[in-house]
Order: structure tokens, then sequence, then C-alpha cells
């Protein structure tokens, strides 16, 4: 493959990339955490379990959230400057690499801190729970959080 078809490559890889980062971002950036006791990836996993668990976990997830909003912070203003760099012309490769490398740096600390949160939450769960966690993180869940399956309940 030629240089040239490589960077476009590249370059449509890290574009849908991007897209696909700046949707849950956007999601996350909106508000919605505080607005509601569960942050979305922890609220996802957990909406299985009993309403009385789920209810008493609230402050803990609620300060889990409080405590990730740096990360996010960081991770969309690092988003940002990347996109930036590639809608400049000419393209900076060297800023471009290095806003990379920044955004490298923050989505593994977001999905460190986000690591952290679930071994917090599940250390608080019985086996049983755990297990419906487990089934849930077994299923096409991508699919339900993307609204398909909104007219459907979701399956044992």
């Amino acid at each position: 493959m030629s240089s040239r078809w490589m960077k476009i490559t590249l370059v449509i890889s890290l574009t849908v990339n991007l897209l696909f980062i700046g949707a849950i971002l956007g999601r996350i950036s909106s508000g919605v955490p505080l607005s509601r006791p569960f942050p979305p990836h922890l609220g996802w996993v957990l909406r299985n379990v009993d309403p009385d668990t789920r209810e008493s976990l609230e402050p803990q997830l609620r300060k889990l959230a409080r405590s990730s909003m740096p990360i996010r912070r960081h991770l969309r203003e690092s988003q940002e400057a990347v996109i930036r760099l590639l809608l400049q012309d000419p393209l900076d490769q060297a800023a471009l690499a290095l806003g990379m490398d920044e955004l490298r740096k923050y989505l593994s600390e977001s999905q460190r801190e986000m690591h952290r949160s679930l071994i917090a939450i599940m250390g608080e769960l019985n086996l049983e729970q755990r297990k419906q966690v487990m089934n849930f993180l077994n299923r096409n869940w991508r699919e339900e959080m993307r609204g398909r399956h909104r007219n459907h309940p979701p399956p044992p």
C-alpha cells in the first residue's frame, strides 16, 4: 500500500473513531450523569440489579461520577484539539501526533477510572447480582444503548 493510501486510511479511521468518541463524550458532557444517580457506564450495567441495591449505591455512584469529571473534561478538550488539528490546512503531522498522544493518555485514564468504578461497585454486589451484571454485559447492550430496542423490554 502506498504512503498516500496509508495516510488516507489513517485519517478515515481516525475520523470514524473520533466521531464515535465525540458521541460518547457529548452524552457524558451534556450533564446527564449529574442529573441521574448513575453515570452512563454504570447505570447501564446495573439496570437489572434490584432497585433497593441501586438506591443504596447511589451516593457512591454520584461520588464516582464527580471524581471522573476532570478526566472527562480533559478527554473532551483533547478530542477537540485533535479535530482542530485534522481540519487545518496544511496538516501539521507533528502537532497531530502530539495531540493524538495526549488523547490516548486521557482515553487510558478514563478507562482506568471506569475500571476502578466498576471494581468498587461490583464489590458491593452479591454473587447473584454480579451474575445479573455479567448476563447484561454478555448481551448485545450496544444495540440497546443506541435505542433500537426502546419498544421492547430487555430479555430476561
